[in-house]
């Protein structure tokens, strides 16, 4: 009793692996998938193939320009008026400023 068994249902010709919530793993796309012990069940209820042209594949044009990393540093701690040094240290090992 101290497990807990998962039954998923998935297709391999979606060649994404993926599934509801934080399920994945499997070859293919989950489209059921069950918790028998916690009486809890996710289905998809269409799956709809077409094909998407290469303008919405594109990312966004935004109104930005490129920054280095000593304006993104500049522009945090202007934001979020860092004064705590064991944030920064924080900030720096996670965006290498």
């Amino acid at each position: 009793m101290d497990s807990i068994y998962v039954v998923a249902f998935y297709t391999n010709e979606i060649h994404f692996s993926g599934g509801p919530e934080s399920f994945n793993g499997l070859p293919g796309m989950m489209l059921e998938v069950f918790l028998p012990h916690d009486n809890v069940s996710w289905t998809a209820q269409r799956v709809t193939a077409e094909k998407i042209s290469d303008e919405k594949l594109m990312p966004p044009s935004a109104k930005t320009k490129p920054i280095n990393h000593v304006q993104l540093k500049e522009w945090i701690n202007k934001s979020l008026k860092i004064k705590n040094s064991q944030l920064i240290e924080l900030l720096k090992k996670g965006l290498l400023i």
